[in-house]
């Protein structure tokens, strides 16, 4: 089992890693200290996260915590245990759907949330978070552009790591448009009153389109279109429900 030593001076005195025995805890440490989420040392220029919300609705379910940041990135952040087996494959399907139902969400309906959790208004606390001038004009304007462009942050935080979940997010993060990470969190006791927690981020990877050659870019009409040309109609009927609906 993984193992710290503190040393202080010619005292040392090992830790050993400890599990989690509910998803609770770890959401409450995500919680209370969005600074376990390491996002600057993997992306550059990266905003310090605040807190808008647990268990919040979305379509048939409730994501775990939801955060924001000054440039008006929304982060879902889902807990799950490595003994629960849906920290393999479910999870992501899980993850992504949330995001599907936020990326349908008004900058009012965002601002309402995170009101009602933190029992005081969003700008005020943000224009407190991190450092540097705070317009809430622009901050709004940020929100709202991103949940147009479906710009969502998403993480799936676990207490230990999962190597065919981060291949997986690896991969997806490699392929598509938005930004999937893996969080680690590790717990090590050292009494009842002191703990350690250790974070560490995986699955940045650098956007490719696969072939080497101009990727295209569809708008509705030319996407209908293309589908029309390739596909037999009830496959273009179905694809263009599909599109519609996302």
């Amino acid at each position: 089992m993984a193992k710290i030593l503190v040393i202080e001076g010619a005292e040392v005195t090992p830790l050993d890693k400890t599990k989690f025995t509910e998803e609770g805890k770890l959401q409450d440490y995500l919680e209370k200290y969005p600074s376990l989420i390491p996002l600057p040392d993997i992306v550059e220029g990266a905003s310090a996260l605040l807190c808008i919300g647990r268990e919040v609705g979305a379509g048939p379910g409730a994501i775990d915590l939801l955060f924001i940041d000054k440039d008006g990135l929304l982060t879902i952040v889902e807990t799950k245990l490595r003994r629960n087996r849906e920290a393999r494959r479910e999870v992501i399907g899980q993850i992504i759907e949330y995001a599907s139902y936020i990326s349908q969400w008004t900058t009012d309906k965002v601002y309402e949330i995170a009101n009602a959790y933190l029992k005081s208004n969003l700008d005020e606390v943000m224009g407190n978070v991190g450092e540097g001038e705070f317009s809430p004009k622009d901050f709004r304007s940020n929100i709202e552009q991103n949940l147009r462009n479906g710009k969502i942050r998403l993480i799936i935080a676990v207490d230990e790591l999962i190597e065919p979940l981060r291949a997986i997010i690896t991969f997806l993060n490699s392929y598509s448009n938005f930004d999937i990470l893996l969080l680690q969190v590790s717990n090590f006791e050292e009494s009842k009153s002191r703990r350690i927690l250790i974070p560490s981020l995986f699955g940045y990877a650098t956007k490719t389109t696969g072939t080497g050659r101009p990727t295209k870019h569809w708008d509705p009409e030319s996407f209908v279109a293309d589908t029309k040309e390739r596909c037999e109609p009830k496959i273009v009927d179905t694809i263009t429900k599909l599109y519609e609906f996302t």
